[in-house]
């Protein structure tokens, strides 16, 4: 999974509008602007309203220019070669390192302000290291101490989208332990739902080409990883109680569903789409996961449609013979090519029975009972507006039709110079056919 790579840093884009978002760049700033905060004390429990209100607009204006600067920063980090940016990488002199450890000295400086929740915000977004940490410290400790449940939540929640590490993993522990004490089943299953489908935010600049530890190219200036798996799990967990709690009930295809796209362990994967195509094989979730199945030629796959298509309902059977004979189609494409080529299996795989199972081509019996599950059904229904009868109609025809081996299908067009020309003039060459459209 791309959450099992946690990469060195972040990316967050600035606006000149607005303090949320942030660009994260790499160059040293023009010193000759460096912000001075001024010495103030907005602790002091003698102040008066007023003395308040004035260091609230004291922070905001030094928020605002402190933003400012490291946007200018950020444009000559920017104007910085890719090899440049890239040698760069992970550099206490970055504009985002640099300014995030002013942000988290601003927010000391003047506690209790909006300025200084939105500078810890900031310096979580684009810090690394030591600022990030401290910054989501501090969002945590004011989130348990929030009385507001809303708002302490919504900070929770920003902490496990883009903070790393012991915060991250705490917050989305606390998440998880309201969730638990929450007296709304809708409610705590809202929150379980948050953690499972969380993912990490990124933002990537398309002029940088970066490696992976394993050689991979990502294109992008900065990429951050996920840290919250063991969360995830926990939550998945949860799901599964639920589950078990009733497992015909619409909750339960809910938390299968959840299951089957967000876990990243095979056997709770597999697990999940049994149980659905045991107990819910006509509901519509079931249905798009099976046609999913189909995508991927595997042996699970091909045996947990077939499992599918010994369904009563001609409409389950029918979702499954489609999806089966897409499964078909790849496994054909892939026996054939594996016939002219003499290295194993893409993808480095040293599973000699995957490998096995890839380079032979579908039973015939397998196709031929495809075949006779959609012509039944075409058979029966005539309602063109009925999904199925179309996507059983095509199917049938591409596999009768399109399949290797077959003859092509007549087609009529006109070539370049407007003249007429059907594809059986061609009978006997080398044709390349190019179909291509633009949305």
């Amino acid at each position: 999974m791309l959450y099992r790579l946690i990469f060195v840093c972040v990316l967050l884009l600035l606006p000149a509008c607005t303090t949320e978002s942030v660009v994260e760049n790499n160059a040293k700033p023009d010193t000759t602007e460096s912000v001075a905060i001024k010495p103030t004390d907005p602790n002091n429990p003698n102040k008066q309203p007023a003395a308040l209100e004035q260091v609230a607009e004291e922070a905001k204006g030094l928020l605002e220019a402190l933003l400012a600067e490291f946007e200018k920063a950020q444009s000559k980090w920017m104007q910085q070669s890719p090899d440049e940016r890239l040698a760069l990488l992970g550099s206490e002199s970055r504009p985002s390192q640099e300014y995030a450890e002013k942000l988290v000295d601003l927010a000391k400086k003047y506690p209790d302000t909006e300025s200084a929740k939105q500078a810890l915000r900031i310096a979580v977004k684009i810090g690394m290291r030591e600022p990030k940490t401290t910054a989501s410290q501090a969002i945590l400790a004011a989130a348990i101490a929030e009385p507001d449940l809303a708002k302490s939540m919504q900070s929770l929640e920003f902490l496990m989208k883009y903070s790393l590490g012991s915060p991250q993993k705490e917050a989305v522990e606390l998440m998880l332990s309201r969730a638990m004490e929450h007296k709304n089943p809708d409610s705590a299953f809202n929150i379980i739902e948050k953690i499972v489908t969380s993912s990490t935010s990124l933002t990537i600049h398309a002029d940088v080409v970066l490696t992976s530890s394993e050689g991979r190219e990502i294109r992008g200036d900065m990429l951050l990883g996920s840290g919250n798996l063991d969360g995830k799990q926990k939550a998945i967990q949860q799901l599964l109680a639920i589950v078990d709690f009733d497992v015909k009930s619409e909750k339960a295809v809910k938390c299968l569903t959840l299951i089957y796209k967000n876990s990243n362990e095979e056997g709770t994967r597999d697990n999940a789409i049994a149980q659905l195509l045991e107990h819910h094989p006509a509901h519509s979730q079931t249905m798009k996961h099976v046609q999913s199945l189909g995508r991927y030629a595997t042996v699970k796959n091909e045996n947990l449609i077939k499992q599918a298509m010994s369904s009563s309902n001609e409409k389950v059977k029918t979702n499954a013979a489609i999806a089966l004979s897409h499964l078909f189609w790849e496994k054909q494409l892939t026996a054939q090519y594996y016939e002219s080529v003499s290295h194993d299996i893409a993808d480095g795989t040293k599973n000699e029975i995957y490998q096995a199972y890839l380079k032979a081509k579908p039973n015939p019996a397998d196709l031929a009972k495809v075949e006779e599950t959609l012509a039944a059904y075409i058979a029966t229904h005539n309602d063109e507006n009925d999904d199925m009868l179309v996507a059983a109609k095509n199917t049938l025809f591409a596999m009768q039709n399109l399949a290797i081996g077959k003859q092509a299908p007549e087609i009529v067009g006109e070539d370049l110079d407007g003249v007429e020309f059907k594809l059986s003039d061609y009978r006997g060459q080398i044709v390349f056919l190019n179909f291509w459209g633009d949305w």
